[in-house]
């Protein structure tokens, strides 16, 4: 006798067990996938959760494959301890001779062509979810994950608004990061250095050696840096924001595989772990991460759905709020407890390198829609993309893991968040002050507007809070937003 479908209630509670690692039985995880669908129809809050518990746990041995592979043939030069792939990047930055650092990158895009199978394989496994979600294009997993705010809005891909949220970013930043980017390469005393005159194309290497800020980032205590970003919570009312928070972050390295968030369930046990480099743009991404975990664990108690919000984007909107605390000097100065004399120096680089993360996600959010997609090329469209973003152009080894990373980098997200943040932004400005991170009464507002975005979604509250008639407007209005965050934070930065 076949045994009658599990409610709904009982979805949603296979769902939070799975996602915060609990074992459940391989019937109630199949059933999973065969009441997507309805569960999705049903509530979207409650598809997005289904999605994450059917979609990781299938994507682990894929994962796996793909890390054995570097573990058997990792980036060591020769006579020294291999270098972890998810701390290359920061292994490459703070590597000041010139030589060695293009020779620990070649090295690097060696090994990364050699593990070009297993990490197709990530890829192929993402499109296989895609299809047993029912998804009509491999895409639209973004989508289902709550990491996108409609089916291709925002990626030039003819949906939604214009050219897209991706072109916007750029167009809006671009002035100051080329500004800012000039200042970075003369503190790494690049800004000489170019391997094409003619487009004057930095070397990957030397553009990831550009977030070093080795000036800027000797002002920044190196203690514990997650209580000193997550002070300002307690100060802007925001009492017990990290009671729920765990805190695992490890020492400072120049060879940090990064700072993450894992919820396993909101309200209740959110982790922080990892750790992030000496640097100004490390320091960055653990207010972030902080900011991000806060805000999960601030869940109010009810249904697992509720608590997650009907999408992820919430959660890159609350982690860019964290970095961008660092684009205000009177945070730097009170917080951190940098001299104000050195207080536009530390937020510069900060910029700078928020900046550069931002662009890169412009760059990567269209791309990974068309590796899902399988389009031609892929190498062309990465290059080209980086190269307007960055000024530099991604190693063509390193493509398909770009794709295949996509879920953890979030770019799609980012980019969107990004205006929503600016829209946030200016409403505790206008209501509370340029530093309203110190204003008891702001915990009031962003305990609101956090209610909002996590039961009405992030871009039907871009739509309310910019007062427009659809999503094209409200996204035009954040764009002009966060034109006027840029702008601001760079006249201070720069004064």
């Amino acid at each position: 006798m076949t045994a009658p479908p599990l409610t709904l209630e009982a979805i949603e509670d296979t769902a939070a067990r799975v996602r915060s690692g609990a074992w459940v039985s391989d019937a109630h995880q199949s059933a999973l996938r065969e009441r997507y669908a309805t569960a999705r129809a049903e509530d979207t809050a409650l598809g997005v959760l289904v999605a994450e518990a059917w979609v990781g746990p299938r994507m682990r041995r894929a994962q796996a494959a793909l890390e054995m592979a570097w573990a058997r043939e990792p980036i060591a030069l020769a006579g020294e301890a291999p270098v972890p792939v998810d701390a290359i990047e920061n292994a490459v930055t703070f590597e000041r001779n010139g030589a060695r650092r293009s020779a620990l990158w070649d090295l690097a895009c060696v090994r990364a062509q050699d593990h070009f199978r297993p990490t197709k394989q990530v890829v192929e496994a993402l499109r296989e979810r895609a299809g047993e979600l029912g998804c009509a294009a491999p895409s639209d997993l973004l989508r289902a994950l709550g990491l996108s705010a409609t089916d291709g809005v925002g990626v030039g891909v003819g949906v939604g608004v214009g050219d897209g949220v991706a072109n916007l970013v750029l167009d809006r930043t671009e002035a100051a990061y080329e500004e800012l980017d000039g200042w970075a390469l003369r503190e790494v005393e690049l800004n000489e250095r170019v391997i094409d005159a003619r487009r004057k194309v930095l070397s990957f290497d030397d553009r990831l050696r550009s977030l070093a800020q080795p000036r800027a980032s000797a002002h920044i205590a190196l203690g514990d840096r997650v209580a000193a970003s997550a002070r300002w919570l307690e100060r802007a009312g925001l009492d017990g924001a990290m009671r729920a928070v765990v805190d695992r972050v490890e020492a400072s390295s120049t060879q940090s595989s990064g700072v993450k968030v894992r919820v396993e369930l909101e309200g209740e046990r959110v982790l922080l772990q990892g750790s992030e480099p000496p640097s100004v743009h490390g320091t960055a991404r653990i207010a972030a991460a902080v900011a991000e975990a806060a805000f999960a664990a601030m869940a109010q108690l009810g249904p697992a759905r509720e608590r997650a919000g009907r999408d992820r984007l919430h959660r890159v909107v609350w982690w860019q709020l964290g970095e961008r605390l660092l684009w205000a000097p009177a945070f730097v100065e009170r917080e951190l407890g940098v001299d104000p004399a050195h207080a536009a120096t530390v937020t510069r680089a900060a910029m700078h390198g928020s900046l550069q993360a931002l662009r890169r996600s412009a760059a990567e959010a269209p791309f990974v829609r068309e590796a899902l997609e399988a389009k031609n090329e892929l190498v062309v469209r990465l290059r080209d993309r980086t190269t307007r973003a960055l000024g530099s152009a991604m190693t063509p080894s390193w493509t398909v893991h770009v794709a295949a990373a996509a879920l953890e980098r979030r770019a799609e997200a980012h980019c969107f968040a990004s205006l929503v943040e600016a829209v946030l932004y200016e409403r505790l400005r206008d209501r509370l002050d340029e530093d309203w991170f110190r204003n008891p009464r702001s915990g009031e507002v962003l305990r609101a507007e956090s209610a909002l975005m996590r039961t009405g979604g992030a871009l039907p509250w871009l739509i309310e809070r910019t007062a427009a008639k659809d999503e094209r407007e409200a996204i035009e209005r954040g764009a002009i937003a966060l034109s006027a965050r840029v702008s601001e934070a760079f006249a201070r930065a720069t004064r």
